[in-house]
């Protein structure tokens, strides 16, 4: 068989380590008359099978016979079903006895470059005392079953096969033998079955084997097979998960983790690689012998058992997030005249984690930037630079070209830049990027974008609003919601100017003042009501003059009609001040409903703009239209009724029409002449009159009514008003400022939440990590949180030298950090509480507990109204979000933890599955940062995730087991020629480079004593 190369490292491919051939030692159930016919019919049946199969254990009881001819048909072409590797299995029954009567089933395979020495190495060493020795050899065997038999004539075949039903073997045996020969057990790898019946856990069922305790003495025969075995035949998922190791008593029983391996033990056609439920072992690994022992060293994420390995289907279905190769050559026309570097370079990929490895200065961080150049990386680039490989044009000589696993390709010369304008493919954590990205002392914004590209990841598609970033989508909808709470808020501060008006009223200082004015009021009347005019008897009654008498009584209705005028010019004013405040009002709706269309016009261009893409038109979303007709026509009415009042009272400003002004003082006029030409009894009488009129007048101005406050029945109605309706007025707008409250808690909460939908989905993926994690604790706070102004802003409104809960500075202080710690600002119920709180503190004096004396807020509040609009208007209340680990925040960690936190943000959190390439992140990690988050973390990533790790310590691609080894180096002394040799871990070139570069020290390769190559 020729030597096969695995450029691509290890994959998943399908072994079946357990299948029997015609002629079979036991059990041959195989299709055909004779031997000829059956191995024709099971060649025809391989090459017809469906499946894909890489690896064969071709098994047999006691011999490797019938493995050299299944080899040989492969070889010759017989089998032309494409197998790329086979192995002998020898299948051995060992005592003890099982529960069922059975010896356990063992099988050992063993490395196909050492399968011509096993004759003599294994099957001659076996031996079994039956009156004298005997070896595992045919000849042996043959001997053995006639010996068995009484009879020394038996057929040789007949007594082979009597020989082979009946040996069994002590499992001691197998393991004296493999301590006398290490190297062939090195070559060996010991798989023990796991039934109940003839497999390891049946051993102590055995009853005879029972003590009084129940105990089995037999159970240290077990765990000696156990211990023994390298690996596990079973399909049991119970059986796969306990034999990984992790129950805290597995060592004590059965030694290191194994792998449990299945085939179909086929001992018939039908059987051929068709395993009971389809239960198929897969293989990540090479095909190879040094691929099976790798299985070994990483049982859990080398073997499944199943349909089909999940990592198959992640390949298929993101055919777009995986690089299959890629080239790179000189331009036409370069004569190598600077060097041959990267010319004829040609490289394919695994699909899971690729480590390039090398020496400082080999050229594997070259590699890095040219994958994340033809990637479109947006990471600024550290070897494709002018001081380096651009420096004398190097760069423009050579190109590459990238191949992805969908059959899209793309071709860059190295001298290009990324083009910025399309999206990138990979992700690239550049050595000097990662380097800055942690050393970053007082400025983190860096480094919290880094973390926020990963967190924007877990925002669902439809909720991105068309942005691109993180910082895009929080200025999206900040800026939707600040045009919300603006309006919410402009009706917000009308209802605290009416509240802050009537709160003031409640004040003693106010209504000891009305009272006050109320007095004042009832003395002014008292002492009006002590000079009214000395009735003066009409001289009318007694006899006089008829021309007196005339002139008199003439007087006296110009008198009544003065006073009907009088009241006409009161009726008008009156009038004529309402529809002043109702134009006042009117105007005002006007300006507010061209705000109104103004801003609703904006917000539509807006969104007209967004709706461009999908060729929808606004009037078929939004419908908005003004009409100021009304408006219009009630100012005009209005404006009408002054007009005509203003005439009315004022006249038209011609001589016909002087309006009721103009006709009082004509009559005022006319009524003094009369008055003048009247007796002296006469005078007196109409002065009384007009003494009398003017007293009522002014009796009537001090009563009042109740929608005058400076009257006395203002007052009156003032102070019955704060008595008996103040209050409920005042709780009635409270309630409506709550109302508003909530609504701009909700509009403000729209980003809060989705704040807190990423925390859920990222809290999701660390609890499943929480294994990993380990002391990392990483966590996602999203929440609002006081702006830290708030309590220098709040003291500011605050006049801390009034009596009050609040009073002094420092004391006021701690009295407000106390009521804070209470809040919880995620509950708008419990906001509103701290609310009711903070005015309750307003209103009493808290300084003494017991007595609690009242205090008026206006007192306290320089601008009552301004205090409330901030109070109420949210604007201190931030949308908080922060990442934080072990309890610091991002500011407070070294460039040690922000390394790690990084390393755990993309290899952990990111949802995006692009190619990630990561520069040697160990120099940026200490010890126990590499060993506790690098190396499990890229091994949880790589099952979803293309990775490329660079890094000069070829450990970490051996303890992150990576799937493909790439070492490059430049040969420096061939004009710079740089070679790369990829390969899987378990590839001889690739371990003997891993070595080469640990300075051949093998030990530290090693890893829990690992099976390599010598």
């Amino acid at each position: 068989m020729s030597v096969k190369e695995y450029r691509e490292g290890a994959e998943w491919r399908r072994w079946d380590l357990h299948i029997h051939t015609p002629g079979t030692n036991k059990n041959d159930k195989f299709t055909g008359k004779d031997l000829d016919e059956k191995w024709a019919k099971y060649c025809t049946d391989i090459n017809a099978y469906k499946g894909e199969i890489s690896v064969v254990g071709i098994t047999d009881y006691w011999s490797i016979e019938n493995y050299f001819v299944f080899k040989e048909k492969l070889r010759s072409g017989v089998i032309s079903k494409n197998i790329d590797y086979v192995i002998p299995n020898v299948e051995m029954r060992v005592t003890p006895i099982t529960g069922s009567g059975k010896p356990v089933n063992i099988h050992c395979l063993f490395n196909p470059a050492i399968d011509s020495e096993l004759e003599d190495r294994f099957f001659q060493k076996l031996t079994i005392s039956q009156g004298r020795e005997f070896s595992a050899t045919r000849s042996d065997m043959v001997n053995f079953g006639r010996e068995l038999s009484g009879d020394n004539k038996m057929d040789a075949e007949q007594a082979y096969k009597h020989g082979i039903d009946n040996l069994v073997v002590e499992w001691r045996t197998l393991e004296v033998l493999f301590k006398k020969d290490e190297d062939l057990r090195r070559n060996t790898v010991i798989v023990v079955s796991n039934k109940s019946t003839d497999g390891a856990s049946g051993v102590v069922q055995h009853k005879d084997f029972f003590t009084d305790d129940k105990l089995s003495q037999l159970e240290s025969h077990r765990r000696g097979i156990y211990k023994m075995s390298d690996a596990i035949f079973s399909s049991r998922p119970k059986d796969a998960e306990f034999f990984y190791g992790h129950s805290d008593d597995y060592l004590r029983l059965c030694g290191r983790p194994k792998p449990c391996f299945h085939g179909s033990d086929a001992h018939d056609n039908k059987k051929l690689f068709e395993p009971d439920e389809q239960r198929y072992c897969w293989v990540k690994s090479d095909p190879t012998f040094e691929g099976l022992l790798q299985t070994l060293n990483e049982p859990m994420d080398r073997v499944f058992i199943g349909l089909e390995p999940p990592a198959l289907k992640i390949f298929e279905e993101n055919k777009t997030k995986y690089i299959k190769a890629i080239t790179i050559d000189s331009v036409q026309g370069y004569k190598q005249e600077q060097g041959v570097w990267f010319d004829g370079v040609r490289l394919s990929f695994n699909k899971q984690l690729v480590a390039i490895i090398g020496n400082k200065g080999s050229g594997k961080s070259a590699v890095a930037d040219i994958l994340a150049l033809c990637g479109e990386a947006s990471t600024p680039l550290e070897f494709l630079t002018p001081k380096k490989f651009k420096k004398n044009g190097l760069a423009s000589k050579f190109t590459a070209s990238m191949y992805w696993d969908d059959g899209t390709e793309s071709t860059k010369g190295l001298a290009e830049e990324v083009n910025a304008s399309v999206q990138e493919r990979v992700k690239y954590l550049s050595q000097n990027n990662f380097e800055s990205l942690c050393s970053e002392i007082d400025q983190i914004e860096g480094f919290r974008t880094e973390l926020e590209n990963v967190v924007f990841s877990h925002i669902p598609v439809a909720q991105r609003y068309g942005c691109t970033t993180f910082d895009g989508l929080v200025d999206h909808l900040k800026g939707n919601s600040l045009n919300e709470v603006m309006a919410i808020k402009a009706k917000l501060q009308q209802v605290n100017e009416r509240i802050a008006a009537l709160e003031m009223q409640r004040n003693q200082k106010y209504i000891d003042n009305l009272n006050s004015q109320l007095e004042i009021k009832n003395k002014e009347l008292d002492a009006h009501d002590s000079i009214v005019p000395e009735e003066i008897e009409n001289p009318n009654k007694s006899e006089k003059s008829t021309e007196q008498s005339e002139q008199s009584k003439k007087a006296d209705s110009l008198q009544a009609e003065i006073e009907q005028v009088e009241n006409k010019i009161a009726e008008a004013e009156a009038e004529k001040l309402t529809v002043s405040i109702a134009l006042q009002k009117l105007r005002q709706i006007k300006v507010t409903v061209e705000g109104l269309e103004k801003s609703v016009g904006e917000q539509r261009q807006s969104i007209t703009d967004e709706l461009l893409p999908y060729s929808i038109s606004i009037d078929d979303v939004v419908g908005f239209t003004v009409s100021y007709d009304k408006i219009d026509q009630e100012i005009a009415s209005n404006v009408g009724k002054d007009k005509k009042l203003s005439v009315e009272l004022d006249g038209d400003g011609t001589q016909q029409n002087t309006g009721l002004r103009g006709t009082l003082k004509s009559l005022t006029q006319e009524r003094a002449k009369i008055l003048n030409d009247l007796g002296a009894p006469e005078k007196r009488y109409q002065k009384y009159l007009a003494d009398l009129a003017e007293w009522k007048s002014k009796r009537r101005a001090i009563e009042g009514d109740k929608s005058d406050p400076a009257t006395l029945e203002g007052l009156k109605s003032s102070l019955a008003y704060i008595a008996d309706g103040l209050q409920g007025d005042i709780d009635k707008f409270r309630a409506e400022r709550v109302g508003y409250v909530k609504e701009i808690f909700a509009v403000k909460s729209k980003l809060v939440e989705v704040y807190q939908n990423i925390k859920a989905s990222i809290d999701e993926s660390l609890n499943e990590n929480h294994d990993l994690l380990g002391k990392y604790d990483v966590a996602i706070k999203s929440c609002f949180e006081f702006d830290e102004s708030f309590m220098r802003q709040f003291q500011g409104y605050i006049s801390q030298n009034v009596k009050g809960s609040f009073y002094g500075k420092e004391a006021g202080q701690m009295k407000l950090r106390g009521l804070l710690e209470s809040v919880d600002l995620g509950d708008p119920e419990n906001l509103i509480v701290f609310f009711g709180t903070l005015i309750d503190h307003l209103e009493k004096d808290y300084r003494d507990i017991t007595k609690k004396p009242v205090r008026y807020i206006d007192d306290q509040v320089q601008d009552l109204t301004a205090f409330y609009n901030y109070l109420y208007s949210l604007d201190y209340l931030t949308e908080a979000y922060s990442l934080e680990m072990g309890g610091k925040q991002l500011q407070q960690l070294s460039p040690g933890e922000k390394g790690a936190l990084l390393l755990i943000f993309y290899l952990l959190l990111d949802k995006d599955n692009k190619p990630l390439i990561i520069d040697q992140p160990e120099d940026n990690l200490d010890n126990q940062s590499v060993s506790r988050i690098l190396v499990p973390f890229i091994k949880k990533a790589k099952l979803r995730r293309q990775i490329f790790m660079v890094t000069h310590n070829p450990n970490l691609a051996v303890v992150a087991d990576a799937e493909q080894v790439i070492h490059v180096n430049i040969e420096k002394d061939k004009d710079n020629r740089v070679t790369v040799n990829p390969g899987a871990i378990e590839s001889p070139e690739v371990n003997r480079a891993i070595v080469d570069i640990l300075e051949g020290t093998m030990p530290a390769f090693r890893q829990r004593d690992n099976k390599y190559m010598n």
